[in-house]
Parts: structure tokens; sequence; C-alpha cells
């Protein structure tokens, strides 16, 4: 179950639980919602990998059940961002030996996915020597516009289309577009002509686009150069598109703003790239979101990448949790120069902000007073000359 107090993973050793464990994939990188049919008493957790019922926190991803740190509270739906081509297991276990009575019957579905994403049961591998690929055509003029292995529709126009899978052999060339679906499955598929071998997917989807994307993302990455996170990104088709926002997170939960960059050549049809520097780093994991934003405010998400900066240990916060009004910092450094101390909440508002004057090589430890502070998760900041240091603490009560 998930702890809003620790940010985490919190393990109840001494319930006795039952358990189904689903192995599954995704089709698609992005968010996903899970729903379990509302059953109380079921708890639904996601894992990466596998899943150990000894060690029940390793490999934990999220949760539909969640410990405020005095109580427990349990819903139908568990989210998660989840990634293409891993191996993931979710658990749907009784929250104890008593609750819910068993048998309890119930049914798993998707509430939301990226688009064209959805669970299954095993990665998309067609076997040795074969490779698989998406087929869109026009659902009325009955043409193929697409053959792409890859099932992004955001550079098609607003219409109907239909999608079905096709397994290939890798000695086989796929045609040239234009050309009729009819007479692909008759000429190519099913009498192999010029030698192709493949096979179409026993089922299609039907998928409406009412207008396409303000822009259509290449790619989006995050690299360090330094103590600074570099985040670039390619895009193309870029319509209508007022400005790229970028948000932060230190655990992909809550983001603030990180920056709001002008889209340069809004309207073009050509590939344009971006960058923006991060100069203050968390200490530890960083998550970076990257949306679009269309002049109407409509979103266009480009997904989230990561980076790592290994924490820096001249700054020490305890305890945290804090469940007291006081938090204790340390704070070594050779420069007695002045500080500048900061407290900011996770939606990045400062709460607090105090200049600290002459603190030594060895520091002794400085007490604030958080009494002002409502319980949640908040940044704690110093600045030293161009060094910032940023650590992350929770106000439990």
């Amino acid at each position: 179950m998930y702890s809003s107090a620790l940010m985490g993973c919190i393990n109840f050793n001494g319930n006795i639980v039952r358990l189904d464990t689903i192995p599954f994939y995704v089709s698609v990188s992005g968010t996903y919602t899970i729903n379990r049919s509302s059953i109380f008493g079921l708890v639904t957790n996601i894992y990466q990998s596998s899943f150990n019922l000894g060690t029940v926190c390793e490999n934990f991803i999220a949760s539909s059940g969640t410990h405020n740190g005095m109580s427990s509270s349990l819903s139908a739906n568990v989210t998660a961002i989840l990634t293409a081509g891993v191996k993931y297991v979710l658990v749907i276990s009784s929250f104890g030996a008593s609750t819910p009575a068993l048998p309890a019957n119930y049914s798993v579905s998707v509430n939301s996915a990226p688009p064209g994403g959805s669970l299954i049961s095993g990665p998309l591998n067609p076997g040795g020597g074969f490779s698989y690929t998406f087929i869109v055509r026009d659902a009325f003029l009955g043409n193929i516009v697409m053959i792409n292995a890859n099932p992004d529709l955001s550079t098609l126009p607003a219409g109907n289309y239909i999608i079905t899978g096709l397994s290939y052999s890798n000695s086989s060339s796929l045609p040239s577009l234009p050309i009729n679906y009819s007479a692909f499955i008759s000429d190519y598929v099913v009498n192999g002509l010029s030698g192709f071998c493949g096979k179409a997917s026993l089922n299609e989807r039907t998928v409406i686009i009412q207008s396409p994307l303000s822009v259509n993302f290449l790619s989006f990455e995050a690299h360090k150069e330094g103590a600074r996170g570099l985040l670039k990104w390619e895009v193309s088709e870029e319509r209508d598109l007022d400005y790229y926002l970028l948000e932060h997170s230190p655990d992909a939960l809550f983001f603030s703003e990180l920056g709001i960059i002008e889209a340069n050549y809004s309207g073009k049809s050509g590939e344009n790239f971006y960058q923006f520097y991060d100069g203050k780093p968390f200490s530890g994991k960083n998550y970076y979101r990257l949306s679009g934003v269309d002049l109407d405010g409509t979103l266009s998400s480009a997904g989230i990448a990561q980076l790592t900066f290994v924490g820096d240990l001249s700054l020490r916060i305890f305890p945290n949790p804090v469940s007291e009004n006081q938090l204790t910092f340390v704070y070594d450094s050779e420069s007695e120069s002045d500080r500048l101390m900061s407290i900011y909440n996770m939606q990045g508002l400062l709460m607090s902000q105090t200049k600290i004057s002459g603190l030594s090589a060895k520091a002794a430890p400085q007490n604030i007073n958080i009494s002002g502070l409502s319980p949640g998760v908040y940044i704690f900041e110093i600045i030293d000359g161009e060094s910032t240091l940023r650590k992350r603490f929770v106000k439990s009560k």
C-alpha cells in the first residue's frame, strides 16, 4: 500500500492476505489508470519486473490503497506511468484475513491510457524472423494511409480510420503506398504476391480523429551537464501552438512549473529543435514533464524524462518526516558568507525565507520553526553564492 506520509510503499506485516498475481505489459508508454470492479476490501498494487511476497515493497510502483499515517483508504483505481516492453505484475489482494469475505469475484479494465495503449499478456513478438507493424486505412475509402511499427496517428488529418496488426517475414518487402486495403490482403497476404509472407490480425480497431494535434513530438530527452539538467526535444507539424510547458517533480506524482518556452515557428510544417537547462535539480531523482499548449489552452503531452543526481552530503535535514513544529538542518561549507534559506511547497510557492549569516565549515545544527506549515511535502533550499542545495522533507502532522 502507498503511504502518503512516507511518500512510498508501506508494509503491514501483521495482515494475513489472499492474493492473485497477473503479469502484463503495455503496448504504448504513458500514464495508465487500471480499474478493478468495486469490491470493498480489495487492494490493487502494481510492481515492476516481479513481485516477492517476502519483500512486498520491492519493485513497488503504485497502489489503489493509501495510508496517511493514521488510517487507510481504498480505491477501485490505480494510476501509474508504464513503459512499453517492460514486464509488470498486477497484484489483487484482500486487505486482511476477513476483508473482504472470500471468494470475492472481480474484473479488471483500463479506465484511461495513452493513444493506442492497452494491457497485453506478453511483449509483441511474432517470432524469430518476423516483424510486427500496424496498418492504418481510411474507413470510408479503404485506402491504406500508413504502415508503421509505431502506432502514432498524430500526423494524420481528421477522419475515421481502421487499424489492423500485421506480422510478416523479414525477407518480405512491404508495398509502397497508396494501395487499397482489400487488394493488399488479397494479393499480398493471401496470395503471396512477389513472395510476400504475412498474416493480418483477426481483430481491428476503429479510431476517430476529430482534429490534428497542435504539435507532433519526435523526441524528448534529458541529459546531465555537470550539476545541471539539459532538456532537449524535437518537434514537427506545429499548428496553432502557443508555447511549451516544462514541469519538474522529485517523485513523478506532484509536478511544479519549471519553465515556459515560446513556440518559435508556430504554423510551420518542418522539424524544430528546443532545449532548456534546469540549473537547480533535486538531489536524487528528477522527473521532467513536457507539454505543448495550444492557443485555446489544449495540452499535447510529450511524456516524462528522468535524471538522477547524486545527493550532496554537505546539507542534512532531520527528522524526516517531521511530526513536530521544529526542523533541524546542518550545512557544512568552507565559506562563512551569508546564505539564503527557503522553503517551497510542491507547487513551487515560497512558504518562508530566511537570511542566515556566518555558518562555519563545522556548522552546528540549526533549528527552524515550521509551525506555520500544513502537513505535506516541501522543498528545503539553501543558496550559497552560485551553489544551490535542495532537499525534500515531509511534515506529517
